[in-house]
């Protein structure tokens, strides 16, 4: 059948009564509507609709016969999309990007190879997501949250500290963005440095690369700065700042199956990289 998709604005047209509304429903404009229906009446050289005296649009018997045709198409492909749904769950994670860099990414894999039923979504963004909305599934902070419907468990702690190439003492440094002015990693920098970075970037990755090739100094995740050669720590007789990490969900969900593999996915990721300071089995 050509134009076949032109049945939608039939159908659309027909439950809406109006063009403005049909559109809205369709997230097109009245003129896309008009001008797909006249296609389809053209094509077939039949008359598919009327305006009323109401100033409402209705069928006309023709019309009547495409919009069974739109409906029974309109059924079965919902039945599809049922299907494919039933069959594949979509779980979003909410991270940092030296999280999803450094501890999930390298065990995907994992992941990858057990649950062919599942879709994994790693978003890095920065933002503070609502979970109560569904803004995402999972996801993994700095801090526990102290407030709303959510069911948290520690994942590890990770030390932060300063850093520079040999450990040479340098004035200059790296940090966060101002808007992290407020963690205590960057106070711990403030009070080591006595000045503002020179340099800042969101992305602990973007720090380190910054440090190493312009010899600065630089604050960061012990796991990430050790790896680097060359990059040594700073400050050896100022106590490291520890930052928990843990896992937070709404607990609507806390009998979806697909987010407790996934969670159980991401206590294993920590546990490569980190020795948990409480262990907390994974929920089966």
């Amino acid at each position: 059948m050509q134009y076949w998709d032109d049945l939608r604005y039939l159908l659309a047209l027909d439950q809406h009564r109006s063009l403005n509304n049909a559109a809205r429903f369709l997230k097109t404009d009245p003129t896309t509507v008009s001008r797909r229906i006249k296609r389809l009446s053209d094509y077939y050289q039949k008359t598919l609709i009327f305006r009323q005296p109401n100033g409402e649009w209705a069928l006309t018997e023709d019309g009547e016969k495409f919009a069974v045709i739109a409906q029974r198409c309109s059924v079965a492909i919902e039945t599809i999309e049922d299907q494919i749904q039933a069959t594949t769950s979509n779980i979003t994670i909410s991270t940092t990007d030296f999280v999803a860099d450094y501890i999930l990414a390298p065990h995907v894999r994992n992941i990858l190879s057990e649950q062919n039923d599942l879709v994994v979504d790693i978003d890095s963004n920065h933002q503070n997501v609502r979970l109560a909305y569904g803004e995402a599934d999972l996801a993994i902070r700095l801090r526990r949250p102290s407030s709303g419907s959510l069911i948290t468990s520690k994942l590890a702690d990770i030390e932060v500290n300063l850093f520079s190439m040999s450990g040479r003492m340098t004035k200059q440094w790296v940090g966060l963005s101002s808007k992290f002015d407020h963690q205590p990693e960057m106070q711990m920098g403030f009070e080591f440095f006595g000045c503002q970075p020179v340099l800042r970037s969101s992305n602990f990755a973007t720090i380190r690369k910054l440090a190493v090739e312009h010899d600065l100094a630089c604050i960061g995740p012990k796991f990430m700065m050790d790896e680097w050669q060359g990059l040594k720590l700073l400050n050896h007789f100022t106590p490291s700042i520890h930052r928990e990490v843990w896992s937070v969900f709404h607990e609507k969900n806390k009998n979806d199956e697909a987010l407790k593999r996934v969670r159980c996915w991401v206590k294993d990721c920590f546990k490569e990289q980190f020795e948990l300071s409480n262990g907390i089995p994974c929920p089966r």
